[in-house]
């Protein structure tokens, strides 16, 4: 864990106001001079004048000189104004100016002696401890020492029953620099600062001392944030309400610079905040920083615009909103713009400080070489400690050690074993100064770090440093509580659980992921809306799945499937929880209203949070709409907790929304499927992979319903993670992948390698991969279509430069070549691993039908459509479907009105890519529905609106899509259809209640990538358009899981509809699926044309059927004149396959008995989600 530069990332406090020494002036002498002086602070607020004071007072001390003019005590006097003035100057020369301030007090302090001038020399003094502070930021820590001796010296003069505004002074200038003290205690420091601001403000009311006032809170708010004594969430609490105090007084328009430094504390003390939800006070705090720098200027204010910078360096490290990559490049350029100000030779302390910082951002760093990004991390770290000695800097010297021994454990350079012992005694470094007793928080700190160390240590015996690891996290435990540090407390649990899984203590295991659930279920209730829950599982590190391996390690088979079910899907499973609470079931009318109110605010609440943001606005309008919006939900949410607490206390009726997630639940779920099914649920865990079934009952066999595991030993995180992705060793270079395939985005991983062509692109990717003996997908299929004739006009000219049909087109094909070699790969792999083991197992239970819960990545793979050895897929052996979760399954089928119908929507306008089969797809599925005696509905082109396609998902009870579909590889809640007039329905949408699917049978939706799921994110959350559905109520969703090609889905659909739509009431849509994919993968050309003209639909209307029938007619070629291919969501693409046959053989015709879409990626990517 890093420890960035946090407390002392707060703003100077450099307020405390001097009395005007102007005022020990004898008004006899120099009165002209004295008049000229005070128009000119007249002029403007103290650091606006500054520069002119300064100017105007050292020419008349240089005159006084000259001339040997004026009494000692002007010449005292007009020192002690100078010494004031030129703190108050806020260049960038700030290192001489505090040094000019030094000289005229000590030359004042020769005149203004205790004896004779007690109430000047007190005055001075507390200029002076100004002074020697302000050095003390980035020079020696003994000017803290001698500042508080100046204030000490101040007071024995200044007390509060003859002086009190100056005593007052004194008690707010100690105030101010115990916070920076190195010397002592930091915990008695901190103390001993809020004692002295609560003594000064005894004196600055608001109602006397307004200005002094609200500096004072200032300087106590910052000492709460720094604050190590008593509850952090409570301490941060009450910095943000002396801040706001404040702020109340510190108004832009009359006070500026105080007003840009309270928004520089309110950010500080946002970014550390454990109130609220941690990605709104991020926001929140960017927020408050530009604010600030609205005011902090470069030009006019280096220093605090320096100090900014740094701070969001901190907050976009920490960023959880936004694309990660873009968050830490944008750290850096942060930081590096501090460092324009703060170099080694002016302001050595922040500019270690900045380097602390940028190296906590490159230990992370996304961008560049991660070898590279780790050594610039150790040099930061290294540069910091040229400044931060443990001699001049104690707490800062242990910070640079605990990061750098963070730096040292992730090293790649180098000799593992020797990184790891160097990053250990980094650690026992940092743990002479982060003591329990002095600094318990960073204590736990470094005690993580340290147990995360000895978890994966080369050196000694195993046993012994898992055993070391364990005590580390116990230590850390002691302060990170459940209540006060839930973030930490979470994740050292976890850190915990897996290193009682090394030592096979599955029951110590257990319940350290037992005790991280119960901080995730907190923090989860503080997120707001859909990415606000997401944004917390994501860091969960698929606990959920690791326990239920911990489970069935201990026999606990029931707790598992409970435990894994769990983890799954907890957004979907509360909106059918919703969904399925009748509101009429509460006895009283009033509180039966205000549910009803309340339900619909939150959800229209809702779904404003997960609406899309206006696309001109820029970014810190945006980030301003989403804080406005959470904080709307966070009312309407608030709002309707009250209304269903209000129920449950008055237990009308008692079971009225409770969480009923049992292992009874569970089997209920299989049992609704019929008998003899299985639910199983596949997980990867890093010590092997686990089924874990419930079984529904077999009366035939006499059997009940139960449940059983099954051990996939080589069916491991890292087994799964490189199917998923492969990299080049120690780069960010993604070289294939079963993710980049099946999302489509491969021409644009290509040109993430140097240079402007695709040849040049595809060249430099080739050399790596020969260089280091490395085999990617995507370098053989960017050589595949190098040698494409058809494409070479394409592959030299600049990528950029490409029109958007030759783009697509290059793009369409290459995403094809790497999708068919990384199926290929994947589906062989699978099937030895995982579905064999599988099979036998399911057939000796005696199995029929399935039901798949994949965990975590492995959801990404077409499981009911892999080709087994025996030339069957699993979807023939066994009827399969996919849900991502068991509660997916039980929807209440009694709330809704009733369904009837067919309703077809294909081929929407306008379009960058016409889908003529899409349209045809429409039209027959509509005709075939017709024909059953069912109402039928089309819409295609211009008429296939989103209006239009929400109604009939409303009230119809098979409803399909032939249109494009997009997931959003940025932002999962923008993956949606596209309608015509270029209308969408997002999977916002679908988690906003905006679209009511309850009742509704089956949903085709036959676009690509509708079922998709957001691997970047909280992957157990199952999210994809399919699972959207399901949340919105449908029964089940037959979906794509990448793009498919056109003509094959329409051949595809048509099949399934011939097999499903007459025995829709008695099948489920999973066996009519299996059937049509078999025949798909097995039909010859000469069947097609037989089956063609046995097909063609009867007219529902003569010029509809005829835009359908012309498509119809040519439904027996398998490529478009063999060359180009049509796929939805995409573009057209070059078939590599066929052109090659084309090119080598001349074929105008393929051969009757070929089966032209055996291959599966045509076909193996549909599944049925539900059941």
């Amino acid at each position: 864990m890093r420890h960035f530069n946090s407390h002392e990332s707060l703003p100077s406090d450099d307020s405390s106001e001097t009395p005007p020494a102007s005022s020990f002036v004898p008004s006899t002498d120099l009165e002209t001079v004295m008049q000229h002086f005070a128009e000119i602070k007249r002029r403007g607020l103290p650091y606006e004048t500054a520069a002119a004071r300064i100017e105007l007072l050292q020419k008349i001390l240089a005159q006084m000189r000259a001339d040997s003019e004026g009494s000692s005590e002007v010449r005292a006097s007009f020192q002690h104004e100078l010494a004031i003035a030129s703190l108050e100057h806020l260049n960038a020369e700030r290192i001489q100016q505090v040094d000019i301030a030094l000289g005229a007090c000590e030359e004042a302090l020769q005149f203004y002696t205790l004896a004779h001038y007690p109430s000047q020399y007190a005055s001075v003094q507390v200029t002076l401890g100004n002074v020697y502070r302000e050095r003390a930021v980035g020079i020696r820590r003994d000017d803290l020492e001698r500042a508080i001796a100046c204030y000490h010296e101040a007071l024995r003069v200044s007390t509060l029953a003859d002086s009190p505004y100056e005593y007052a002074q004194a008690h707010h200038g100690l105030g101010q620099t115990y916070q920076l003290r190195s010397e002592g205690a930091r915990q008695d420091n901190l103390e001993q600062a809020i004692t002295c601001c609560r003594e000064a403000l005894g004196v600055y009311t608001g109602e006397t001392f307004l200005f002094e006032h609200a500096s004072t809170l200032h300087t106590l708010g910052s000492a709460y944030v720094r604050r190590v004594a008593g509850e952090r969430r409570a301490n941060l609490e009450q910095a943000i309400e002396c801040f706001r105090q404040a702020e109340a007084i510190f108004t832009r328009e009359a006070f500026p610079r105080e007003y840009a430094q309270g928004q520089h504390f309110l950010a500080t003390a946002y970014s550390q905040r454990i109130n609220g939800e941690q990605r709104d006070n991020l926001e929140q705090a960017i927020t408050y920083y530009q604010q600030a720098l609205q005011v902090y200027t470069l030009d006019a204010l280096p220093f605090e615009f320096a100090g900014v910078q740094n701070n969001l360096c901190i907050v976009y490290w920490q960023r959880i909103a936004g694309e990660r990559r873009d968050n830490l490049e944008q750290a850096i350029a942060c930081g590096r713009e501090g460092l324009r100000v703060s170099t080694l030779d002016s302001f050595p302390f922040r500019y270690a400080m900045l380097q602390n910082n940028l190296g906590a951002v490159y230990l992370i760093r996304v961008a560049g070489e991660r070898r590279d990004n780790l050594e610039q991390t150790i040099v930061c770290y290294r540069e910091a400690m040229r400044v931060w000695t443990l001699e001049a800097f104690p707490y800062q010297y242990a910070k640079a050690q605990n990061n750098l021994g963070e730096a040292y454990q992730h090293r790649l350079a180098g000799e593992r074993h020797d990184n790891l012992e160097q990053a250990i005694l980094c650690y026992r470094e940092a743990m002479r100064v982060w003591t329990l007793e002095a600094l318990p928080q960073d204590y736990a700190m470094v005690q993580r770090n340290l147990g995360a160390t000895y978890q994966v240590r080369l050196e000694g015996e195993r046993q012994a440093n898992l055993n070391l690891a364990v005590a580390a996290h116990q230590e850390s435990l002691r302060i990170y509580t459940l209540d006060a540090f839930p973030i930490e407390h979470r994740q050292v649990q976890l850190d915990c659980a897996e290193t009682q899984a090394l030592r096979e203590d599955w029951e110590a295991a257990h319940s350290a992921y037992v005790a991280a659930r119960r901080a995730e279920d907190l923090l989860v209730a503080l997120g707001a809306g859909a990415a606000g829950r997401d944004a917390v599982l994501k860091e969960g590190r698929a606990a959920a799945i690791h326990d239920g391996f911990a489970l069935t390690r201990l026999g606990k088979i029931e707790e598992a499937a409970v435990a894994i079910e769990r983890g799954r899907a907890s957004g979907l499973a509360q909106a059918i929880q919703f969904n399925m609470a009748d509101p009429e079931r509460i006895n009283n009318p009033e509180r039966r209203i205000r549910y009803r109110t309340t339900h619909q605010a939150f959800s229209a609440a809702q779904a404003l949070l997960q609406a899309s943001h206006p696309t001109e606005t820029d970014e810190n309008s945006q980030r301003q709409i989403m804080l406005e919006r959470t904080a709307t939900y966070r009312e309407a949410r608030a709002a309707f907790d009250a209304a269903i607490e209000e129920i449950r206390v008055a237990k009308d009726p008692p079971d009225f929304l409770r969480d009923t997630l049992d292992a009874t639940m569970i089997l209920r779920a299989t049992e609704s499927c019929g008998p003899g099914h299985a639910l199983v649920y596949l997980a990867a865990a890093p010590w092997g992979g686990i089924a874990v079934a419930a079984f529904s009952a077999q009366p035939a066999r006499s059997i009940s319903s139960a449940f059983a595991t099954l051990a996939l030993p080589a069916l491991t995180e890292e087994f799964v993670r490189a199917l998923i992705e492969t990299r080049l060793a120690d780069s960010e270079y993604i070289t294939g992948g079963f993710d980049c395939a099946q999302r489509g985005n491969v021409l644009e991983l290509l040109q993430a390698w140097p240079g402007t062509t695709f040849r040049e692109c595809a060249g430099a990717l080739h050399a790596a991969c020969l260089a280091k003996a490395h085999t990617g997908t995507i370098d053989a299929a960017a050589q595949l279509v190098l040698a494409l004739p058809p494409l070479a006009p394409l592959i030299d000219q600049p990528l950029p430069a490409l029109s958007e049909e030759n783009s697509s087109l290059l793009a369409s094909t290459l995403n094809h070549a790497v999708l068919r070699r990384e199926l290929q790969h994947c589906q062989s792999v699978l099937n030895r691993t995982l579905l064999q083991p599988l099979i036998r197992w399911l057939h000796e239970a005696g199995v029929c039908s399935l039901t798949l819960v994949p965990c975590g990545r492995l959801a990404a793979f077409p499981f009911a459509g892999t080709l087994l050895p025996d030339g069957q897929t699993l979807g023939e052996i066994f009827p399969t479907s996919i849900a991502p979760s068991a509660r997916a399954l039980l929807h209440d089928r009694q709330i809704h009105s009733p369904r009837m119908g067919v309703y077809a929507l294909g081929n929407p306008y306008p379009t960058r890519q016409n889908l003529h089969w899409g349209e045809a797809e429409a039209f027959t599925l509509a005709e075939l529905g017709h024909r059953l005696e069912r109402s039928a509905d089309v819409r295609v082109q211009w008429q296939a609106t989103r209006n239009w396609l929400i109604e009939a998902l409303r009230t119809g009870l098979v409803v399909n899509a032939s249109c494009h579909g997009i997931f959003d590889l940025r932002n999962f809640l923008r993956s949606r259809l596209i309608l015509a007039h270029e209308e969408e329905l997002t999977l916002a949408d679908m988690l906003s209640d905006q679209v009511d699917l309850r009742g509704l049978r089956l949903l085709i939706l036959s676009a690509c990538q509708t079922a998709i799921l957001d691997l970047q994110g909280a992957r157990d959350e199952v999210r994809s358009l399919a699972a959207g559905m399901l949340q919105a109520g449908a029964a089940a969703i037959l979906a794509a899981l990448w793009s498919v090609d056109d003509r094959a889905t329409y051949l595809l659909m048509v099949r399934f509809a011939l097999e499903w739509f007459p025995h829709m009431h008695t099948e489920p849509p999973a066996t009519a699926l299996a059937r049509s994919q078999q025949w798909l993968r097995t039909v010859t050309n000469s069947d097609l044309l037989l089956w063609q003209a046995t097909l063609s639909p009867q007219p529902v209307s003569a010029n509809d059927l005829a835009k359908g029938s012309e498509i119809l007619a040519d439904a027996h070629v398998a490529g478009n004149g063999g060359q180009l291919v049509a796929v939805r969501g995409r573009a057209n693409r070059f078939d590599a396959v066929q052109a090659q046959e084309i090119v080598q053989f001349g074929a105008e015709e393929l051969a009757p008995d070929d089966c032209p879409y055996a291959d599966p990626y045509y076909w193996a990517g549909f599944q049925i989600t539900g059941w």
